[in-house]
Parts: C-alpha cells; sequence; structure tokens
C-alpha cells in the first residue's frame, strides 16, 4: 500500500511498502511406499506378473521422491496401466504430474484414484488443490471437506480452505478456517502465517503482529514471517520494530527484492538516509525498473543535501512513468535547491498540470517564484493553495520557507498576517 508523508521541505516521499507474500499452501500429498504396501489397496486382477507391477510402483515412487518426475510419469503411468484399480499408484501419479505443472492430467489421475478408492481423504485433499491451482475455489472447498469428513484430524485441509476463502475475498471465513487448523495442530507456522496475512487484509494489524510472532516462534528462519511481521508493524508506525524484523528477513534472504526495499523504505521513513541510501542502492542490484525506487533513492540524496545525484535519480523515475506528478514535484524541489528556478518552476508546473488538486505543489511553485522575484504570480499561486489545503496540512510544514521570504514585503500584508495567525493558533 502507498502511502505519503511530507517533510518541511515540501518533498514527497512516496513509501510503497511492498505488499506480503501469498498464503502458504499445503502440498499435495503422496503415498510411501511402505504405506502402498499396507494391503489396503484391492489387489491385482488378473494380473500375470505382480512383480512387475510391484517394482515399477517402487521405482515409480523412488523417481518421485527424487524429484526426477519424468521417469516418476513413465514408471507409474506403466504401473497403473497393469493395475487400473491400484488407488494408491494414481494418486502418486498425480503428484507427479502435479509438479510438472500439468495440472488437466494430474486431475484425473486423482479422480482415477478415488473412482478406485472412494474414501481416500489423501486424493480428495490433492484433487482440492488442482481446483485451488486453477482458481476453481467452490470445487475446492468441496473436495477439502471430503477429506474432512473422512479424516478430521486433517490440518491441512482448513489452511487450504483458507486459502481458497481469502482468494474469494471472504477473509472473515478465512480466518475462521486457519482457526480451525490451529485447534488441530497448535504449532502449525503455515496456519499462523496465512492467519495474519488474512489479519492484514483486513488491516487488523495488531492482531497480524500476533500470528506472525507465534509462527516466528516455530519456524524462525523463514524469512517471509519477518518480512510480513516488518509490514505489519510499519503500518503500526511502529518504525524501529519494523526495521528489526525487515533486517532478520535480510539477513536470512538477502537476495530477496521486496525485503531489501522495505527495510530501506523504514529506514527512510525512520530519518536515517544514509541506512536507507545504502539499502536501495543494495535493492538497485536486483531490480532497476522500479518507479518508486528510483524516487525513494531521489528522496535519500536530496535529505543528504546532494542534489544532483536526486536530480538524476528523479529523472530516472520520470523515464519509467511521466505520468507522476508526485515525482516531478520532487524534481522541481531538488532545481529549486541549486538554484535553477526556471527548471524547477516547469517541473511544478508540469505537477499541477497533472494534479491541480495538490496544495503543496502550488507552495512549492510559489515558494520559487518568490526566490525569483515573481511576487505576483507567487502570491496567486498561494492563494489557490489556501482554498485547496482547507486544513492547513501542507501550508503549516512550509511557514518558516514562506515567512522568509514574503514577512517584508506589503503586497502579502494579508497573507502574512493570516499566516501568522495560524502558526498561533497551531502552536500557541
Amino acid at each position: 500500500m502507498t502511502t505519503e508523508h511530507k517533510d518541511n521541505k515540501g518533498i514527497y516521499s512516496r513509501r510503497s511498502m511492498k505488499s506480503s507474500p501469498k498464503n502458504l499452501k499445503m502440498r499435495s500429498r503422496g503415498l510411501s511406499s511402505r504405506e502402498l504396501r499396507k494391503g489396503s489397496f484391492p489387489s491385482a486382477k488378473g494380473l500375470n506378473n505382480p512383480i512387475d507391477f510391484d517394482q515399477l510402483l517402487e521405482s515409480g515412487n523412488e523417481m518421485l521422491s527424487k524429484k526426477n518426475f519424468k521417469e516418476a510419469i513413465e514408471r507409474l503411468s506403466r504401473a497403473v496401466s497393469l493395475q487400473p484399480d491400484h488407488s494408491g499408484a494414481w494418486n502418486n501419479l498425480g503428484n507427479a504430474y502435479e509438479a510438472m505443472a500439468s495440472y488437466d492430467a494430474a486431475m484425473e489421475c486423482y479422480k482415477n484414484a478415488l473412482s478406485a478408492r472412494e474414501d481416500s481423504p489423501i486424493s480428495w485433499f490433492n484433487l482440492g488443490n488442482i481446483y485451488e491451482t486453477l482458481e476453481r475455489f467452490d470445487e475446492a472447498i468441496h473436495c477439502y471437506r471430503k477429506a474432512l469428513e473422512l479424516d478430521n484430524s486433517m490440518h491441512e485441509a482448513w489452511i487450504n480452505i483458507g486459502n481458497a476463502r481469502g482468494a474469494q475475498s471472504d477473509q472473515v471465513k478465512a480466518i475462521e478456517a486457519y482457526k480451525m487448523a490451529i485447534s488441530l495442530k497448535e504449532n502449525s507456522a503455515e496456519a499462523w502465517f496465512n492467519l495474519g496475512n488474512s489479519y492484514i487484509a483486513i488491516e487488523n494489524f495488531e492482531e497480524a503482529v500476533n500470528s506472525y510472532l507465534r509462527a516466528a516462534s516455530i519456524l524462525p528462519d523463514l524469512h517471509y514471517i519477518w518480512y510480513n511481521l516488518g509490514y505489519s508493524y510499519f503500518r503500526l508506525d511502529a518504525v524501529g520494530a519494523a526495521i528489526d524484523c525487515y533486517k532478520r528477513a535480510f539477513e536470512l534472504n538477502g537476495h530477496d527484492y521486496d525485503v531489501i526495499y522495505n527495510l530501506a523504505s523504514a529506514y527512510l521513513e525512520n530519518e536515517n538516509y544514509d541506512e536507507a541510501l545504502l539499502y536501495f542502492t543494495k535493492a538497485l542490484d536486483i531490480k532497476t525498473a522500479d518507479l518508486e525506487l528510483w524516487n525513494n533513492l531521489g528522496n535519500c540524496y536530496y535529505f543528504l543535501q546532494r542534489y544532483g545525484d536526486a536530480i538524476d535519480a528523479y529523472r530516472k523515475a520520470i523515464k519509467l512513468d511521466g505520468q507522476n506528478h508526485g515525482i516531478w514535484n520532487n524534481l522541481g524541489a531538488a532545481y529549486d535547491k541549486i538554484g535553477e528556478y526556471k527548471k524547477a518552476i516547469d517541473c511544478f508546473s508540469k505537477a499541477i498540470k497533472l494534479n491541480p488538486d495538490k496544495a503543496s505543489y502550488f507552495i512549492g511553485r510559489a515558494i520559487t517564484y518568490l526566490r525569483k522575484g515573481e511576487k505576483r504570480l507567487a502570491l496567486e499561486d498561494m492563494e489557490r493553495a489556501f482554498i485547496l489545503d482547507s486544513e492547513r496540512k501542507m501550508i503549516l510544514p512550509a511557514i518558516p520557507d514562506i515567512l522568509s521570504l514574503v514577512e517584508n514585503h506589503a503586497e502579502f500584508k494579508g497573507m502574512v498576517d493570516q499566516i501568522k495567525k495560524m502558526q498561533k493558533d497551531h502552536h500557541p
């Protein structure tokens, strides 16, 4: 979510904290060779050489465990051709096809597994995963519930029901499902993590923090947990805690762009511009085509009074999106700082053309007009700013700059009196 804050120099820092990662999905389950030999599946009927089937099943499962999915498919396909009523073989063949992203083939395998044995909770669960992957969420939920009817201890099914409900934007039911999973397995990091994601979706960041802390106590080395915990703290304006969490996420995975970006953004919010610059620069090593990255990099340079570098960064942002009025405003502020008043006015004017309802843009251009000696144009912009900024959120931070430029000019006397009264009312 993008939020904005204004500093007293008229710069907008656009802090687009990267969104949370997707929920953790409980993967489809296969049956081990030992489970397949328990005698719970029908024996072969009319099979001349049952050893061939057993060997194919055993070797196919071995290939599956070694993630040699093509070979697993070849061997398990031969196995089911020999014994087409073996539910477990169909299930594991479905696992192999699913791992290869051949979802239609996997679906047929799981359906065949259920035709051979309708009371297999694992096959119902796995079929639900295929439907969820294909975004057929109602069918997925139906399958997960069938699995739970057969095995009411399957907490994984509740987790994936929660994921499907969340994908349907029904966070209330998603939260209920994750809590059911936790009631069955309290130390399920996946359930706590996904519960936190649902709380983020409804902007209940306090509960999100509680959920992620539980997840982190169970699975402390998963960087996503610390990343989302940092995001939640940031949204609660606990910026110091957010930085600590993002640093932990970075220690666990120093190549995740979103982790680096959000750590830099948190440092920027905390006005630690050197550290922010360090991590925004690290982010550039991973991705260069990010508008907000270049804008925030420019903001770091601006606050460090490296105005030339700030201008370069803002211009790179504008190359990515020439219609972003906030960055045109920032570029104008940077040009103003180095005395390039004409360029500054051009940039402010561009920002105003793109968004004529931002009082701060008129204030910025007014200040530059004053420095350039164009009092009439400055007065027009200030009057427009007063109309737009009825709550004085933009004008109040700019008062020192404004007064320093207009206090001794008679044509601004009415406005100066109004500004001083406003300042007195705000700081009695």
